[in-house]
């Protein structure tokens, strides 16, 4: 048997670790606003990139450091590195990135969306970092909005590294240690990647919907990288929906 087909075995985490893994992030970017605020000076767009960056900086360093402590590549304790045959691989990305992108734009619940006007609603009145924190539809948008190619391409970038990193940290790296809580592994994680998003809870129903396949292909397949490409694919073609808009926009 190939090195490449045997199955590796990961830590396992409790409930309690894998909280940790999820909050210790999710705060640690709650707050980034304040630090990041030095670079306003360059302009919302640095600054936005900036947090995202930062995120996708924060969970590689969380990885590397479990790759260090159990004395393996990162590669390896990413998790669920099962090979797939490319056609597989193709479609499952195809699958993961169309199912995204039709509830993004296409698909219509009126209650969730009366549950995000709600909670805009009721933070009115929270602490003003909720404020400072980028949105990625309202990122784009804005880049969008600002007729500014470059501005679009940093955002695009930043974004899609953020994205990719997102995917590789709970659906790899995560998903992988809760593996023997079963069917549940990737119910969790599907919900923990909701809250994640401490900073923009009207959103959480549009998350919601967005990612609801992404863990139970990974975790069906072993495999995490065609559901980053899926993720990566979704926010590639949000940045190409806010060029379209700046082209209609400059004529």
């Amino acid at each position: 048997m190939r090195d490449s087909e045997k199955e590796v075995t990961y830590e396992r985490h409790s409930l309690k670790t894998t909280l940790l893994f999820v909050f210790a992030p999710a705060l640690f970017m709650l707050v980034s606003p304040y630090w990041l605020a030095a670079l306003n000076p360059l302009g919302s767009t640095i600054v936005s990139s900036a947090y995202f960056l930062t995120e996708a900086v924060l969970l590689f360093a969380i990885i590397a450091f479990a790759a260090r402590r159990e004395s393996r590549k990162f590669i390896t304790v990413v998790g669920y590195n099962r090979p797939l045959p490319i056609l597989l691989f193709l479609a499952l990305a195809a699958i993961g990135a169309a199912y995204a992108i039709y509830m993004r734009d296409f698909f219509s619940f009126p209650p969730l969306r009366a549950f995000s006007m709600s909670v805009m609603q009721s933070m009115q009145g929270w602490p003003s970092i909720f404020s400072r924190l980028p949105q990625h539809n309202a990122f784009f948008e804005g880049l969008g909005s600002a007729g500014r190619p470059i501005a679009i391409t940093i955002g695009a970038i930043s974004v899609g590294i953020a994205s990719a990193m997102q995917t590789i940290y709970f659906r790899g790296f995560l998903l992988s240690r809760i593996d023997h809580w079963g069917i549940l592994a990737p119910i969790a994680i599907w919900l923990l990647f909701v809250i994640f998003h401490l900073g923009s809870p009207w959103m959480w129903g549009q998350f919601l919907l967005l990612t609801a396949v992404w863990s139970f292909l990974a975790y069906f397949t072993k495999n995490v990288w065609a559901m980053v490409v899926a993720h990566v694919i979704m926010n590639t073609y949000t940045a190409i929906i806010a060029l379209g808009s700046m082209a209609v926009g400059s004529q």
